[in-house]
């Protein structure tokens, strides 16, 4: 549809960053949008990535920690959380994952989903469980359409999906 082309356009102009709700064209950084949705509780969803740019010193905000890919992993802590974070790691799972994935993330998640998935022609290859595997080469259109299917489901939870270079805090 138009609506999509001219958003999908906007992602691309704009650096790979999108939201939905009412903060304008852009979020801001992690904090600033922890702030603005007066989240108290997050779920920091990892698959081996790097830990979310989260301050930790804010005595207001319980940040809970959950990673599949860790050996220790058990279930996902708590029902609901007021903000999912994911770093990166989504670039690493079949296209058939994805999807379901970021359902998940949306589900789990009241006010915000908060997402980075670098860039596939910077993405170094992952070891997990002393496996080296490779991230699957999708576009930021692709992205974005999963992205906007999984919060369209939600319409009270915002979202920000960064497309770019591993490693990077903006």
């Amino acid at each position: 549809s138009r609506s999509f082309l001219a958003r999908a356009e906007r992602l691309r102009r704009e650096g790979g960053r999108s939201e939905s709700g009412d903060f304008g064209d852009t979020a801001g950084t992690l904090d600033d949008l922890i702030s603005r949705t007066q989240a108290r509780r997050v779920l920091e969803f990892g698959l081996g990535a790097a830990p979310a740019p989260i301050r930790r010193d804010r005595r207001d905000l319980d940040v809970a920690h959950f990673d599949p890919a860790a050996e220790s992993a058990q279930d996902v802590p708590g029902p609901r959380f007021d903000g999912v974070v994911s770093m990166g790691g989504l670039q690493y799972l079949w296209d058939g994952d994805v999807g379901w994935t970021v359902e998940e993330l949306f589900a789990r998640a009241e006010r915000f989903v908060y997402v980075r998935v670098p860039d596939h022609a910077r993405a170094r290859d992952a070891a997990v469980d002393g496996r080296a595997i490779k991230s699957a080469p999708r576009d930021e259109f692709w992205w974005f359409a999963c992205f906007e299917a999984a919060g369209a489901r939600y319409p009270q939870v915002h979202w920000r999906v960064e497309l770019g270079q591993p490693g990077s805090t903006e």
